[in-house]
């Protein structure tokens, strides 16, 4: 006879957040638009656009005939060979040419650790190319400002020339305070871009204590030491500063001794002995931010427990006889979150959760503490400059 091990609700909640390595790359990163869409802008609007690849074979005919974000602009599925050669033309300007080279996208490797750490980046792996995530074109969008012929200025005559040239000079100025614009907004929008935060900004924390290592002293029972894997946590980020925030909320961890997610079934002999360790906690903190970092100290209020099983399946009398052991308890204590964040999205954490007051134990001081790796996820939830809600 067996008894199986799940881990499903773990994996139905990464499967929604990890669905693929470069998929959530490329929806974090829109500047790089990634996947087989170029996006163009010019100026003027309906501009003619011819796309050649290498071969210089036509693979796409359009012409900006979209007004988005102050710009014209206009969007094509790139297939065939790279580097592609974008030319850009209309009547009374002069024609332009930008070259497109399609790379291969690193974040699909990504992939790898999910599916060691997690089970699940094999998904990423079957997702990520048929969504076209794997291709990653540069520049993209790219941004194309055409000037006027001087054969157009030479068609006007004298009187209104000046005029023109000097419109003409006005218009490429305001052209280039628009391309540092729309710079600007891919900034904001680069992976790798942490933004700045303001005095009531709101943000919803999930997080995944991935690696645990506990101490406990359960009543009667000595110390007890273990490191294990897996967790879930919730929180929540309140900005009473521009970079001072409060955070507080719910984690439950545990000491699975493998690093993936998935179900384990166990031959049951004589003898056998099994142990686990887990905590379910609530934390109050005060955090600061310095650009990527976040450092914190507060409270938790923690129940820790640790549990014994011993066996004898088949009774034998060599052997003693089948006996469980559930210990649980109350701890008070304080609570270290560090952070470093790679975006505004995603980070990597260093929990520190030390306990000294036991209210419900005859030994009620005694040191206690928690150490967590954890994987956070950041959502914005409320921009207080913007006075809007993210969702």
């Amino acid at each position: 006879m067996k008894y199986f091990v799940s881990k499903f609700i773990f994996c139905c909640i990464l499967l929604i957040l990890l669905t693929g390595c470069a998929s959530l790359e490329s929806k974090a990163n829109r500047s790089k638009n990634v996947g087989r869409k170029l996006i163009i802008y010019t100026d003027p609007g309906n501009a003619d656009i011819v796309i050649y690849d290498k071969t210089g074979k036509i693979v796409a005919q359009t012409c900006s005939n979209d007004f988005i974000n102050d710009n014209w602009v206009a969007a094509v599925n790139l297939e065939g060979k790279s580097p592609f050669l974008v030319e850009i033309s209309h009547e009374n300007y002069s024609t332009e040419t930008i070259e497109i080279k399609r790379k291969f996208n690193h974040w699909y490797w990504g992939n790898i650790p999910l599916t060691f750490a997690f089970g699940i980046g094999w998904v990423g792996f079957v997702y990520d190319p048929v969504k076209g995530y794997t291709v990653l074109l540069e520049p993209n969008p790219a941004i194309v400002y055409l000037q006027k012929t001087p054969d157009y200025f030479a068609q006007i005559n004298e009187e209104e020339r000046q005029k023109a040239e000097d419109a003409e000079a006005e218009r490429l100025k305001d052209l280039e305070e628009k391309k540092m614009a729309v710079q600007a907004r891919q900034k904001t929008q680069n992976l790798w871009y942490i933004p700045e935060t303001n005095k009531g900004d709101m943000h919803i924390r999930l997080s995944i204590p991935y690696v645990n290592s506990f101490f406990f002293v359960p009543e009667n029972e000595g110390n007890k030491i273990n490191t294990g894997f897996h967790g879930i946590a919730l929180g929540f980020d309140y900005y009473h500063s521009k970079n001072q925030f409060v955070n507080f909320g719910v984690s439950g961890v545990m000491d699975f001794f493998f690093p993936i997610l998935t179900g384990f079934s166990y031959d049951e002999e004589d003898g056998d002995e099994f142990k686990s360790m887990y905590s379910v906690y609530f934390f109050l903190s005060n955090n600061h931010k310095i650009n990527r970092f976040t450092f914190g100290y507060g409270f938790s209020y923690a129940m820790n427990f640790w549990n014994y099983a011993y066996h004898n399946y088949s009774n034998t009398p060599d052997l003693p006889p089948s006996y469980f052991i559930n210990k649980s308890h109350w701890a008070l204590g304080l609570y270290f979150p560090n952070y470093l964040f790679i975006n505004k999205y995603f980070g990597l954490g260093v929990i520190y959760r030390p306990t000294f007051f036991r209210p419900n134990l005859n030994e009620k001081f005694r040191y206690e503490h928690l150490v967590s790796i954890e994987l956070p996820l950041k959502i914005p939830f409320y921009n207080a400059k913007k006075k809007k809600f993210w969702m």
